[in-house]
């Protein structure tokens, strides 16, 4: 995870810890949920790298607030990971959040980190 600090110097916190029988869907979300609790900050614009592009084509199109309408159900049954998608749409909720597949450093390294963990 980077932030910018309120003297306007990136600070990156590194870590990471097993996560036995998951998914890198859940993973994903876990770590992103994560970010979220700890950036207490509401004002401060996020921008989430995920190396699961699948979850940020269903957030920039919204899916997950129409699985929300339609009572996590979609048309082949319930949304996978719904308890997730729940906590991650109230804590993003009134936060500038982008989500992009930007091929940066910390992107590449980010998802670097993500499959030495999901092996």
């Amino acid at each position: 995870m980077e932030y910018i600090m309120k003297n306007g110097e990136p600070y990156t916190r590194e870590g990471h810890r097993p996560v036995p029988d998951t998914t890198k869907d859940r993973l994903t979300l876990m770590a992103m949920i994560e970010a979220l609790e700890r950036i207490t900050d509401q004002s401060a614009e996020v921008v989430f790298v995920p190396s699961d592009h699948g979850i940020m084509h269903i957030i920039n199109n919204g899916w997950h607030k129409k699985w929300s309408e339609n009572g996590w159900r979609t048309a082949k049954g319930t949304v996978a990971n719904a308890d997730l998608w729940k906590e991650y749409m109230e804590l993003s909720r009134q936060r500038d959040i982008t989500i992009t597949d930007e091929h940066n450093s910390y992107g590449n390294i980010m998802r670097k980190e993500l499959k030495e963990v999901c092996k």
